[in-house]
């Protein structure tokens, strides 16, 4: 496959020219040099393995993004390379593999340029990386997160990323969408640990669940601590009546130990917003740290996503029973 720059400024007359034609996805040299409008291609994946043009695997360009300035576009293939061209000049680049080549194979599932002219990628292994088209290298973050640290829940998600949206109003947040969730990712902030609850519904309603509980049992507590503390008015003015025909010395050895026994019930107070955010590390959610990869899952069959206008997405769903009623009728079979 090959991109073509095509200049449309005379499209009321028919006129469209090619100013140039990137051959970056061509499989050998050959092919390319027998394509005179090519431009010089650097990388050729097939003449590096001594296959000839003829049975050299096919490579059909899947995803296309071109970037909100107007200067790069990026290509890829079906044999997972990536290639990022200057729409200006002929200079290309073309990505470094996304993994190394001993580990599965990983290959982008998505383009989409961000404010800066960073691209984004998502892999069909759930990972995420960042090309900066500018600086022809990947991003800090992606390389300290893109392949490694990424939250489980995310990562081991069953179906792909599909799409990347970008929020005007959040020019350092992407929103990946798949087949059944929604996610936002910030670009300056570290993923969070590996075993992170995502879900922000789900998060909610453990955080309400936990914070009830502990504030039920602070309630108990502090009834048992009252219920105690008029045990000790009590016991403290019949030790004060009873002193009184008591020797000095016993009366105040007596009144000493109750004192000495209010005072360690006093001292049993619980540190109770530690032990909610105790209870909250233990599930997954950790308020020591920003909650990044927000996840929703509320919606399902998600065909499309994207933003319209700062803050404002459209989400375009096809609900299971119109997938359904598109099956063919169920076979009867007699069983006898």
């Amino acid at each position: 496959g090959f991109v073509s720059i095509v200049d449309i400024s005379e499209w009321q007359q028919g006129v469209f020219t090619t100013v140039r034609r990137h051959c970056q996805h061509r499989n050998t040299k050959d092919e390319v040099e027998a394509d005179a409008g090519c431009s010089d291609v650097l990388t050729h994946p097939g003449e590096a393995k001594n296959i000839v043009a003829a049975v050299a695997d096919m490579r059909t360009i899947t995803s296309m993004a071109v970037s909100s300035s107007g200067k790069f576009v990026a290509t890829s293939d079906s044999a997972g390379y990536v290639a990022v061209v200057g729409i200006d000049n002929k200079g290309a680049t073309v990505l470094p593999p996304l993994a190394p080549r001993k580990q599965q194979q990983e290959w982008p599932t998505s383009l989409e340029f961000v404010t800066g002219d960073q691209l984004v990628l998502p892999t069909n292994l759930n990972h995420v990386f960042v090309w900066d088209a500018v600086k022809r290298s990947f991003t800090k973050w992606s390389r300290a997160f893109g392949a490694t640290n990424i939250p489980r829940t995310y990562s081991r998600m069953m179906s792909c990323v599909a799409g990347v949206a970008v929020n005007p109003a959040e020019p350092d947040c992407i929103y990946t969408f798949a087949t059944n969730h929604i996610t936002r990712i910030d670009l300056t902030l570290a993923p969070g640990s590996q075993s992170a609850v995502l879900n922000i519904h789900k998060r909610k309603q453990i955080e309400q669940d936990i914070i009830a509980k502990v504030v039920e049992e602070k309630e108990r507590e502090t009834s048992e601590r009252l219920s105690e503390q008029s045990q000790y008015k009590r016991k403290r003015k019949q030790s004060v009546s009873e002193s009184a025909r008591m020797d000095v010395d016993d009366a105040a050895s007596d009144v000493a130990s109750v004192v000495s026994e209010a005072a360690s019930v006093r001292s049993q107070g619980k540190d109770w917003e530690g032990t909610i955010v105790a209870r909250l590390r233990e599930a997954g959610i950790n308020v020591a740290e920003p909650h990044n990869f927000r996840m929703t899952e509320r919606y399902q069959n998600l065909m499309h996503a994207s933003f319209v206008d700062a803050n404002t997405m459209v989400v375009l769903e096809r609900p299971w029973i119109d997938v359904a009623s598109a099956l063919p009728a169920a076979f009867h079979r007699h069983k006898f």
